[in-house]
């Protein structure tokens, strides 16, 4: 276990949390939120490219569309047809 880990232990944070991880979830077929990012890549109304730790997220759809952006955390609605890793 690194400091990083033991730190997030001590404070009884998730590990993705601690050691920096990205976390992708998404909601029906309509909405995706994309935690510990690092800004976006790339954006367009059919693809939205999020960087994240060692991989880029990427979402594929219609009408994709950014609903909210924060320091911690992304909010993209649309029709999702599929979220893929690259690099």
């Amino acid at each position: 276990m690194n400091i990083i880990e033991k730190a997030g232990k001590m404070l009884d944070l998730p590990l993705e949390y601690a050691a920096g991880a990205y976390r992708v979830e998404m909601t029906g077929g309509s909405e995706v939120k994309v935690e510990q990012h690092h800004g976006i890549v790339q954006y367009s109304a059919e693809l939205i490219t999020v960087k994240g730790a060692g991989a880029d997220i990427i979402i594929r759809g219609e009408a994709l569309t950014l609903r909210t952006m924060t320091d911690d955390e992304i909010l993209i609605d649309g029709r999702i047809d599929g979220i893929e890793l690259g690099r």
